[in-house]
């Protein structure tokens, strides 16, 4: 048996907020509790540099003016407005203090708990501000959905390297050397078969570590897509080691180079990746379409995506990344409908509680509240020419034509309620 040829095994940590971690914080914002009378400011911003001024940020001034603006329309009384002001100071004390790597941002001020929130993101977010009585926390998970983690493998037969890639940055890197056993030695065909078994053995041991540190990555959530960087017989090496976790998880191959810097594999791998999500997507409408109908196990539309996610059936919401609509909540009762609201309560409440919601935002909270997944569809994906002119040439991505036949948005079940019906009656 080969002696193990790894020598040693390093890991470095880069400065980036991964899309788990802007799911963790999405759903800790989508706890919050909801302010009808005393509502939530929220704001995405573009913190990109400017040209050859890396210290001038332009999304930063147009935050300021947004909120400026925001404010102005409000009475200098209104309790809404004090609640703001007096948390808008922490919050953009806490921007100007990002990571200079950080390129987007999501604020989040006021609230009945008065709360200050900024969450950086490693990606720009739109320029864009709301005021509601919850959270719009949108932009942010559509950032973590469509940029999802990946890991990239990096090998050849001495040295190896798993970059482990977030929201299009490089968030980890695991550095594993090994030694040059066996050395060769030229003594005759037996020696000769002797080394190169040797040899083979050292590379299958070699292979497995780098699968076991992979796997890892799998397991843990971290990476959801596994991209290999390596020449035969490496390549071939270390599909053979993985187990079938990693080789599911398997989406592509690509030609790059040990010591690369991060950014550049970054680069070289995202169109791969790129291509594993609107796979991804696809594969999420057509499992809507596919389960839509009585007793199946979808639904389709605002109306019966918005009472399976009340009754805590849905497994994965999927919306088109452009749909919106108006919807109404009653966040004291629990109720929510679409539509303007009604003039007399559904649930016998008072009408006066009834509030305008975008439904979008609604759709998402709830999503996160009920821990479940959550597919964002691009819907304007580049793609060739011939699909342009064979589907019309509008632009939106399979997916998304897909769903928009479907009303924009629907979600899978965890559940049924029963062979004749899949949701309750609202």
């Amino acid at each position: 048996m080969a002696t193990d040829p790894v020598e040693q095994v390093t890991v470095e940590t880069f400065p980036a907020v991964g899309a788990a971690e802007l799911l963790v914080e999405a759903k800790r914002l989508a706890e919050l509790s909801p302010g009808p009378d005393l509502p939530y400011l929220s704001a995405t911003i573009d913190l990109s540099p400017e040209g050859g001024s890396p210290n001038r940020r332009p999304g930063r001034e147009v935050f300021d003016r947004m909120v400026a603006e925001r404010i102005a329309e409000m009475s200098a009384h209104d309790p809404a407005r004090l609640g703001l002001e007096a948390t808008l100071g922490r919050a953009a004390a806490a921007l100007d203090r990002l990571d200079p790597s950080s390129r987007g941002a999501l604020v989040v001020c006021g609230g009945p708990d008065e709360v200050a929130e900024t969450i950086p993101a490693s990606l720009p977010l739109p320029n864009r501000l709301t005021l509601g009585p919850t959270p719009s926390l949108l932009d942010l998970v559509r950032l973590a959905d469509d940029e999802s983690s990946y890991a990239v493998v990096i090998a050849d037969q001495r040295d190896a390297e798993i970059l482990l890639v977030s929201a299009a940055s490089p968030e980890l890197q695991i550095s594993v050397e090994a030694n040059e056993f066996p050395r060769k030695q030229m003594q005759g065909e037996w020696s000769q078969r002797r080394y190169q078994m040797r040899a083979d053995e050292r590379i299958e041991a070699f292979a497995r570590t780098l699968a076991q540190e992979t796997r890892r990555l799998v397991e843990s959530g971290r990476a959801a897509h596994v991209v290999i960087a390596a020449d035969e017989p490496m390549r071939s090496t270390l599909k053979h080691e993985s187990h079938q976790i990693v080789t599911n998880k398997l989406v592509g191959e690509v030609g790059v180079m040990l010591g690369a810097a991060p950014q550049s594999v970054v680069e070289r791998t995202r169109p791969v990746v790129d291509a594993a999500e609107r796979a991804r997507e696809s594969e999420a409408a057509k499992a809507v379409q596919d389960g839509a109908g009585p007793g199946g196990r979808s639904v389709t539309g605002a109306v019966e995506t918005l009472t399976a996610l009340q009754t805590g059936q849905v497994k994965t919401l999927v919306m088109n990344d452009d749909f919106q609509a108006r919807g109404w909540a009653d966040f004291a009762l629990g109720s929510y409908g679409v539509g303007e609201p009604p003039a007399e309560h559904p649930a016998g409440g008072d009408a006066v509680d009834l509030r305008p919601v975008a439904l979008e935002q609604e759709l998402v909270r709830l999503a996160l509240l009920t821990g479940a997944e959550i597919e964002i569809v691009r819907t304007t994906a580049p793609v060739g020419p011939d699909e342009a002119t064979r589907d019309g040439g509008d632009g939106r991505t399979e997916a998304a034509r897909l769903l928009d036949g479907l009303g924009g948005v629907g979600a899978t079940l965890r559940f049924t309620l029963a062979s004749d019906r899949s949701t309750a009656e609202m």
